[in-house]
């Protein structure tokens, strides 16, 4: 039986459907394609536009980073108190900072290293060096660690109060603790923090003064 006409409408139909699905397959691949390149453009350009912005929140946290004066005076006349003295210098665009104090320790390495000695928990509690804040004055703590924060201004001040670091009770003799730490440095932790600011964590070491030196100031 021969094909008619009708056939010949209906195959070239069916020839005709398919050609324009590949051409609508092919359409919407490239479609695809094309949006996942313009995705992945929006997202490398988004990437280097934070990356430029952190670039510059860097900096600007840098510019502001806070500058402090410290002096510490020994009082003297019997005394073993030390006043240190805190003041913030700047910058200018700072008119205030919530800053917080802690004695750091000597830097050394204190980890428990025999069985029967002291405990990891005491080791971390000890202050090694050779002051630390006075307890129970403006919220420090009883270990003497930690000075909680007050508000500064700029060119404004406050005063922390200063004792010899407490003798760990493994120690015998007190003396020769004393005598390590002679002379040595205050080390400290300032941590200044503001409202939509990252904190700026800063060390300082500070030499304690005789007060009838006049107190000489540390940066």
């Amino acid at each position: 039986m021969g094909v008619t006409w009708v056939d010949g409408l209906n195959a070239a139909a069916a020839t005709g459907s398919a050609v324009a699905a590949g051409i609508a397959l092919h359409a919407t691949r490239r479609a695809n394609r094309a949006a996942e390149e313009a995705a992945a453009a929006a997202q490398a350009a988004n990437r280097i536009a934070e990356s430029v912005a952190q670039i510059e929140r860097d900096r600007w946290h840098h510019e502001l980073t806070p500058q402090f004066t410290f002096t510490a005076t020994a009082l003297g006349g019997g005394s073993d108190r030390v006043n240190l003295r805190v003041t913030l210098d700047g910058p200018a665009a700072h008119d205030y900072l919530d800053v917080d104090f802690t004695i750091r320790d000597d830097g050394f390495d204190h980890r428990p290293r025999v069985a029967r000695g002291p405990t990891r928990e005491e080791l971390e509690a000890t202050i090694w060096g050779p002051y630390r804040l006075v307890p129970g004055v403006d919220g420090v703590g009883n270990d003497g660690r930690f000075a909680p924060a007050v508000r500064m201004e700029v060119d404004g001040f406050r005063i922390l109060s200063l004792t010899p670091s407490a003798i760990p009770h493994w120690i015998p003799d007190g003396t020769s603790w004393r005598r390590q730490y002679a002379g040595r440095p205050v080390r400290l932790l300032a941590t200044a923090s503001r409202e939509g600011f990252r904190p700026w964590r800063l060390a300082h070491e500070v030499t304690v003064e005789d007060a009838s030196d006049g107190g000489q100031p540390s940066q």
